[in-house]
């Protein structure tokens, strides 16, 4: 199967359709490529409003793409993997996310690992993040604002 995450990505959100298709569609597919789906989508801004969409139960638009036996063959791959760990779907998803994204680039996605963890509702490790990276200073501080907004370059008088 081709996978066009990226397309199908933009294809979703200029249509204003629900993004958990990207998921429902084919439940093992998108849990098979993790960091394929990172690195295709790409962009921290789109990665958040995914992971921020997320719903537990399948999306409604299914009917509309899929007959009722892949409908059913998606809510039973879904409930394999949340029924053997006692998760959401939400949940799923964002372990995958995390993962992923840590594999990929942590440093370039860590504002998307961290939407990741309130969206499963670890707000202490997101505070730990931020704790951390606070501590290494590894957040670049200096703010650059524009020649014309910048009281210091204008003339005195």
């Amino acid at each position: 199967m081709n996978s066009e995450y990226r397309k199908a990505y933009e294809i979703l959100r200029q249509q204003k359709i629900d993004l958990n298709l990207l998921f429902d569609i084919n439940v093992d597919g998108f849990l098979e490529k993790g960091e394929l789906i990172v690195t295709q989508v790409e962009k921290v801004d789109y990665l958040n409003l995914l992971l921020t969409s997320l719903k537990d139960e399948l999306a409604n638009d299914l009917e509309y793409i899929l007959t009722s036996d892949e409908i059913k063959h998606q809510r039973e791959a879904l409930t394999k993997h949340t029924s053997n760990n006692a998760i959401t779907k939400t949940q799923l998803v964002c372990d995958l996310m995390i993962k992923s994204l840590s594999k990929v680039d942590r440093d370039r996605y860590i504002l998307s690992i961290m939407t990741a963890y309130i969206k499963e509702n670890e707000l202490a490790i997101v505070l730990d993040e931020i704790i951390k990276i606070k501590d290494e200073g590894s957040v670049e501080t200096e703010v650059k604002v524009p020649p014309h907004l910048d009281p210091a370059s204008k003339p005195k008088i």
